[in-house]
């Protein structure tokens, strides 16, 4: 579930738990919040992903192909980069400067964007 987390945060900005600080509280928030009210506008490949990873159990083998298959579709919808560096890369800063001199307006994502 928390790759699920991670991708719905990464694209709503927000988990419905967020603020709060008692550990004990999130873990009920998290298991009383329903699949579709943690997925609510979300696109469809991510609900999909949503469906494969919740019922899952720890000793559960997960479908990891078409997991793999989401997580790409998600990426290449929100044009993200997988070759992309990290920001912890050496030569982050360097490859930043020379996006930036290659992107035109209208080639730049649309504000918003994000997984």
């Amino acid at each position: 579930m928390s790759l699920l987390y991670v991708v719905v945060e990464m694209r709503l900005g927000r988990l419905p738990w967020r603020n709060i600080g008692a550990r004990n509280v999130v873990g009920v928030m998290k298991k009383a919040t329903k699949l579709e009210q943690l997925c609510h506008g979300l696109p469809p490949n991510i609900t999909e992903l949503a469906r494969l990873i919740e019922p899952l159990k720890f000793q559960d083998n997960p479908n990891y192909a078409r997991m793999e298959q989401l997580l790409r579709s998600i990426a290449e919808e929100n044009r993200i980069d997988d070759d992309a560096p990290f920001d912890w890369d050496e030569n982050f800063a360097q490859v930043l400067r020379e996006d930036a001199r290659n992107v035109t307006p209208a080639s730049r994502p649309a504000a918003g964007g994000g997984v």
